[in-house]
C-alpha cells in the first residue's frame, strides 16, 4: 500500500498549509488536532491533543505550541482528508 503524503508549510500562528499528494492545498486553522507519534515529556504516544499556536524556529522549523510547551511537528501526525 502506497503511503500518501501531506506536505506543511508554516503559514501564521493561527494557521498552517498542508498541500496533499495531488497538489491540493488546505489551510488548517488553530486549535486543530493532531495524534501524538512518540511520548514527550508529559505527552504519550497515541494520545490526541489540540496545537493552539504554529511557530518558525530559527533554523526554519515547524513548531506547534500544545499546553504552554513547543514541540516539533515531526512528533505529530494530522489525519485529515481533503
Amino acid at each position: 500500500m502506497k503511503k500518501k503524503i501531506v506536505k506543511y508549510y508554516y503559514y501564521d500562528e493561527e494557521s498552517i498549509l498542508l498541500v496533499n499528494h495531488k497538489g491540493k492545498i488546505r489551510r488548517l486553522y488553530t486549535p486543530f488536532k493532531v495524534l501524538c507519534m512518540e511520548t514527550i515529556d508529559n505527552l504519550r504516544r497515541g494520545v490526541w491533543v489540540y496545537v493552539d499556536a504554529v511557530r518558525n524556529s530559527d533554523k526554519d522549523e515547524l513548531i506547534y505550541l500544545i499546553q504552554g510547551k513547543e514541540y516539533l511537528h515531526f512528533n505529530f501526525c494530522i489525519q485529515i482528508g481533503f
